[in-house]
């Protein structure tokens, strides 16, 4: 919904924030036809994604029963993550068009953290067990591929055991986080719907229920349980029109070691650049007296030699 690809529809927006300038949703779950043996609770499950960003129900998402006006206010947050040496895991600041790190590419799918893991688990279900689980096979880019019956023993014992690798940390996926993310912050709340009171003036909600109204032949008395079996309300707004960033920030930085080096050296040592110029200078001091005595030693004794020669030749 609202993701801006289909035809001849622009993407929705909002001018302002509330409850009543939200999306509004009235679903009939129709319970009867449910099967209490697989499907041991009743209602739907929503999740809220940026657009562009194939959504993933069963990894998260919000359940909403029947019989409630569940509200959800949402706020947009932006987060900006560092890449390597300051995060180990790093991010991907342009992530790759790679189909087997992102199934969904050719359907103009986003990148994201949690596809590349789904990509990640059918690429290898597909390599080691010839077959794909059901729940990727509705992308375009695993047309074609097999699906895994449950009826064979072998199949199924090879996706059961690549799903507890992935559990246990055995399979590895290289599956970087996007350095730039959005996601939304959610508030929920719940009141009962419909009530017996504005069930007569709600002409839009009968006219929707019209038929299995007449199907089951209700009336007046027992339509009210039979929408809060059947009836799933949800209204999804924005809460205010701003958002939240969230950036990550080297907690220590090279020049922040290089300033506290500098610092503690000059503290408790009383070292910095000019004393470092005076211990050169008396260095170098130290080898001129030295070696400027025994020059002078030298010229002495010289002078002495000669005049022993001078006195011994009877000159002197």
């Amino acid at each position: 919904f609202n993701t801006g690809l289909l035809r001849n529809r622009s993407v929705e927006s909002v001018n302002y924030p509330g409850p009543l300038y939200g999306l509004q949703l009235y679903l009939d779950i129709n319970k009867d036809e449910y099967i209490s043996r697989e499907v041991p609770t009743a209602g739907v499950r929503i999740a809220i994604t940026p657009q562009g960003i194939r959504p993933n129900p069963e990894d998260e998402g919000y359940d909403i029963p029947p019989g409630r006006l569940t509200s959800i206010g949402l706020k947009m947050r932006n987060i900006s993550r560092l890449t390597k040496p300051y995060n180990p895991e790093g991010c991907s600041q342009h992530p790759p068009n790679n189909s087997s790190l992102n199934l969904y590419e050719k359907r103009s799918d986003r990148y994201s953290y949690k596809g590349c893991i789904k990509s990640c688990l059918a690429s290898t279900q597909k390599k080691l067990c010839g077959c794909i689980s059901s729940r990727y096979s509705f992308t375009s880019s695993t047309k074609g591929f097999a699906i895994c019956r449950l009826k064979n023993k072998t199949e199924t014992g090879c996706q059961s055991k690549l799903e507890n690798d992935f559990i246990a940390g055995r399979l590895k996926c290289n599956c970087a986080r996007s350095c730039n993310e959005q996601s939304f912050e959610a508030t929920i709340s719940q009141a009962q719907m419909p009530t017996e009171v504005n069930l007569d003036s709600n002409y839009e909600l009968l006219e929707y229920f019209k038929r299995p109204l007449t199907k089951y032949r209700l009336t007046r008395k027992n339509v009210t349980n039979f929408l809060r079996e059947n009836l799933v309300a949800v209204n999804i707004y924005y809460e205010e029109l701003n958002f939240e960033t969230i950036t990550q920030s080297p907690r220590y930085s090279e020049i922040d070691l290089a300033s506290d080096i500098g610092g503690v050296l000059g503290l408790w040592i009383g070292i910095s650049v000019l004393t470092l110029f005076e211990f050169l200078e008396i260095l170098m001091d130290s080898l001129f007296i030295l070696f400027g005595k025994e020059k002078i030693a030298s010229r002495r004794n010289t002078i002495t030699e000669f005049k022993s020669q001078l006195q011994a030749s009877g000159f002197a």
